[in-house]
Parts: structure tokens; sequence; C-alpha cells
């Protein structure tokens, strides 16, 4: 068995657990990481070339960003769920379930861009704050806009490399993206005088060539990743397919979403008492992020290796995947729990404002409880991702999230303690509720697994 691919089928189905995960996890926990340089990158670019409005820019709109890739993830993480069990089951219906995805990314993709592009102006002004932004927030929407479509396609065209077990294709495709970044960023912006348009105008640029590029490496290894070949006599148009990639993907995004309002709300609340308390909570946000990013990979790599082995009906691997990967979250939880009342010197590079770095120490001391909780949470809302079955997951997310707010704006004490408790509930009551439920749900899962390894024929 010469052909990477087919080792990497053999390893997820048959091999060693602990062999899949580090042969799958390492690339992707590069990748992780190679987004958080990408945006400082681009940041640092904004920053010293554009200056403080570039970086104001920058701020608006990185969550909105998110927003949108969470939305077109809604059709995406649908259909990484059914490719992986299509791969597992060995069916060649992977190139189908492509196509189709692809169709109706482009259907959703588009119609999110000519909205925005006939909203342009009011949307500048409600997300500017500032008169003075709007014009270049304009400027900067414009080619934001126009790029959606093709950051949907590759999204897409991502979940298929990944759900194949394909891990290193992300890699090399976040390279490729943090080369444009380096390069073409900083050469529109002194030669083209593009100004805070050089940003989304480099991703634009890198997405269009990077779409076609992945497209044509998984044409060429289509059979090897386990993707079949594509029927011509196949509708592109298909309401069931189509309402099984929605049915997947938008719950765990909607909750996805109810976090991002959530932090938010919470963000806003503490800034309303004292802007060294806003940036506290938010610098404990940054802090947390980097070992998230870490465990959220493990996580990535758990729903392959449990989608693979849906489709091939092989429960017990399911669980020994699972029981692995929490095992692992659970020790990097303990250390960040453990580690996080030393972080003050951390803090500190940071913030040189002792009254930040004072305020950021004390709210992690209660914020790591929520810290333990979320990787675990993470693996199991990803395991649900690729058994199918999100409905629950994605309506823990959400009920924890409106919990969380309402026990920050109702605390009695600070908005920063406030919403430090509401941070820890958010993160704390998703997982007791995924975990108390989770023996009786895998229980019916397992004994319909046939059935949900199946993914709807593509007529």
């Amino acid at each position: 068995m010469s052909d990477p691919a087919a080792r990497r089928r053999e390893l997820i189905l048959r091999g060693p657990i602990l062999g899949a995960l580090v042969r799958l996890g390492w690339p992707v926990v590069i990748t992780n990481q190679l987004v958080v340089l990408i945006m400082l990158i681009s940041s640092f670019w904004m920053g010293r070339m554009v200056g403080t409005t570039g970086l104001s820019i920058t701020a608006i709109m990185t969550p909105v960003e998110l927003l949108v890739l969470w939305i077109l993830g809604t059709v995406s993480y649908g259909q990484g769920a059914l490719v992986s069990q299509s791969v597992g089951a060995n069916d060649g219906r992977g190139m189908n379930l492509v196509a189709s995805s692809l169709a109706l990314q482009a259907l959703v993709s588009t119609a999110l861009a000519l909205v925005g592009l006939a909203l342009l102006t009011p949307l500048a002004e409600l997300l500017a704050g500032q008169p003075e932004l709007v014009p270049d927030l304009k400027t900067y929407l414009v080619p934001f806009l126009i790029s959606i479509p093709a950051f949907g396609f590759g999204d897409v065209l991502l979940q298929t490399a990944t759900a194949s077990g394909w891990t290193k294709f992300g890699l090399i495709r976040i390279i490729a993206s943090l080369g444009f970044v380096v390069t073409v960023t900083p050469l529109l912006m002194k030669f083209m005088h593009l100004g805070v348009a050089s940003a989304p105008a480099t991703a634009l640029i890198g997405a269009a060539a990077l779409d076609l590029s992945m497209w044509m490496a998984i044409q060429r290894r289509r059979v090897a990743l386990g993707l079949g070949h594509r029927d011509r006599t196949a509708r592109l148009v298909d309401k069931k397919v189509w309402g099984r990639l929605i049915g997947i993907g938008a719950p765990v995004q909607f909750g996805r979403v109810a976090t991002f309002l959530a932090q938010v709300i919470l963000i806003r609340h503490v800034s309303q008492e004292t802007a060294a308390e806003g940036a506290a909570f938010g610098l404990c946000f940054q802090v947390l992020y980097v070992p998230l990013m870490f465990t959220q990979a493990l996580g990535i790599v758990n729903g392959i290796i449990v989608g693979q082995n849906a489709g091939a009906r092989q429960p017990a691997r399911i669980v020994s995947s699972i029981k692995h990967v929490v095992t692992i979250v659970s020790v990097v939880s303990v250390l960040l729990f453990f580690a996080a009342p030393f972080a003050r010197p951390l803090l500190a590079l940071f913030s040189s404002d002792d009254a930040v770095v004072d305020s950021a120490a004390r709210a992690l001391l209660v914020m790591r409880w929520g810290a333990i909780a979320t990787p675990i949470t993470q693996v199991l809302v990803g395991s649900y991702t690729a058994l199918g079955k999100t409905r629950f997951a994605g309506s823990a997310l959400i009920v924890s999230q409106v919990v969380a707010v309402i026990v920050a704006l109702t605390y009695s004490g600070s908005h920063l303690n406030g919403a430090v408790w509401g941070y820890t509930v958010s993160q704390c009551l998703p997982l007791a509720l995924l975990a108390a439920t989770w023996s009786w749900s895998f229980g019916r899962i397992r004994a319909g697994l046939e059935r949900v390894a199946d993914p709807p024929k593509v007529h």
C-alpha cells in the first residue's frame, strides 16, 4: 500500500487511534497557529502603512469577517461531515456531494455578497460608529464583499480535503495565503495606493488563485482520496442533499454566532464601567485563544476519525477516538488551569497599564474554570457534527450563551465580575448538557449508525 491517501484511510479505519491523531493532527495544529499569524501580519501592514485608521477598520472588520465565515460554514461543515462518512463507507459519492455543495455555496455566498453591496452605505454607517471612518470602511468593504464567493468555494474545498484525511492540504493552503499577505499587501499599499482596501484585495486575489489550485489538486487525487468520480447525470440542485447540508451545519454555526454575540455583549457591558476593565476582559480572551486553538485542532482531527468510522460502521473506534482526544485536551485544560495564577508576567507583555494587568489577572482566576470546559465541549460538538447530529449541540450552545448574558447583566457586583462569571457559565453549561446526555444520545446514534452513515444519494 504505497499510496499516501490509502495509508491514511487504513490508519483512520484500522490503525492505532493515537497514531492517527498524531499523523493527522500536526498539520492542523500548525495551520491554526498560522491563521493567527496571518491576522497579526495583516494588522501590522494596516497599522504601519495606513495608520490609526487602518487599525480601527481592522478592529471593526475582524468580527464581521468571522461572522461571514460562520455563515458560509453552514454549508461547508455539513458537507465535511457527509464527505467523511462517504469516504469511510467507500461508496464513491464524495465528488457528487462536493459538486452539490459548491452549487449551494455559490447561491448562499453570492446572495450574501450582493445584499452587502446593495446596502454598502448603510452597512458602513452601521459598522463604523464614527462618521469619519465611513468612507474608508466602504473602500474596505467593496473588495471584501466581492471576495465572499471565493472564500465560500475555498471553504468547501478545504473541508473536502480535511474530511478525506488530507490535513496537509490545509497547511499548504495557509502557507500560500501567508505568502500573499507578506508580499502582495505592502505592494498594493505602496505602488497601487489602495490604502485600506489592500488587505481585502490581497485576500481576494489569494482566494481566487488558491480556489483554482485546490480544485485541480482535488480533481487529480479524487480517487485516491476516496471521493470517487463525479456522476455527470447527477443534479447539482438536489433539495434533499441541500437540506441535509444545512440541517447538519446550521445548528452548530448558529451556536457559534450566539457565542460571538454573547462575547460582544459581555465586552461592551464591561467597557461601560471603565475602559481598563474592558481592556482587561478582552486581554483574557486573547491569552486563552492560543491554547484553545490547539485543542480545537485536536477536535477537528477527532471529527475526521469519527466521521469516517461512522461511514465504515465502526462505533467502537468512534468511542475510542473520543476518549483519546478528551484525555489529551483534559491534560491541556488542567495545565492551563494551574498556570492561570502565574499569568501576570504574560499579561504584562500586552499592556503597560497596571490597572489592566491586575484586572486581567483577577479575571483569569475565575475564567480558567470555563477554560477547562471549553476544549472538551469542542470535542463533543465536533463529534456530533461528524455524526450528522447537531441540533442538540447547537441548542446547548445557544441556550448557554443566553444564560451567560443574563448572569452578566443581572450580577449585583462590578461589570467585570459579572462578565467573568457569565463567560464561565457560557463554557461550563454546554459541557454539562452535552456530557449528561452523551450516553443516551450516542446510544441512539449507535443503534441507527447504518442510517446515519449513509449520506443522501445524489440523484
